[in-house]
């Protein structure tokens, strides 16, 4: 398997900082959906995917 190039291991790995705040935006379900898909290919603590993740729609009620 061939490494990551450094652009990409800086985006990750050198230069990633933590979130703190959140955008008034919405992200669309395919974009959810293509991370979900990436998250469960991940390592997991003896193979037992102990990952979980839930979605949630909010609607702003006027």
């Amino acid at each position: 398997m061939p490494a990551l190039p450094d652009p990409a291991l800086d985006r990750l790995f050198r230069h990633a900082r933590t979130h703190r705040w959140w955008q008034d935006r919405s992200i669309p379900d395919e974009t959810l959906r293509a991370v979900a898909d990436l998250a469960k290919l991940g390592p997991t603590s003896a193979n037992s995917s102990p990952g979980r993740s839930v979605f949630e729609e909010f609607c702003a009620i006027a």
